[in-house]
């Protein structure tokens, strides 16, 4: 999904909507270098503003963030939890994701679907249709 510098009250909100569904009353943040690691309520207020590279995880590690650099964050975990972090799925926040600019900031249109996403990237970049006519799709058939 996409991030910017630093998460931002979007993030936290799917954040907290993933620990509540789950249960969860704190997250683990680690981040890189000599950074120790902290426990964070999770709420809008102490998810917000934190900086990449960082991960974070519900203490039974039933959802996790990576945040590896600016511009975008992984979320993963347990059904409950990517049902209330991305409740439009995760072809629809790859689509939506895909039209922030890489700044974090949506783009003033409305949602579309991932396929036409796809479509309309393949059809900027004539090679990727080559690339992936090659390749068998395990979800067709």
């Amino acid at each position: 999904m996409p991030v910017g510098g630093t998460s931002g009250t979007a993030t936290a909100r799917r954040i907290a909507a993933g620990c509540r569904a789950v249960g969860a009353d704190r997250v683990r943040c680690l981040a890189s270098g000599d950074t120790p690691a902290i426990d964070l309520r999770p709420t809008e207020t102490d998810l917000a503003g934190i900086a990449p590279p960082a991960l974070l995880l519900t203490p039974d590690q039933a959802g996790a963030l990576l945040f590896p650099e600016p511009g975008y964050a992984l979320v993963t975990g347990s059904e409950a939890f990517l049902a209330a972090a991305v409740a439009e799925g995760s072809d629809a926040a790859r689509a939506n994701g895909e039209r922030t600019g890489g700044n974090g900031k949506m783009i003033d249109c409305d949602p579309i679907p991932y396929g036409d996403h796809e479509r309309a990237i393949r059809l900027k970049n004539p090679t990727l249709g080559e690339l992936t006519a090659a390749r068998e799709n395990p979800h067709e058939g």
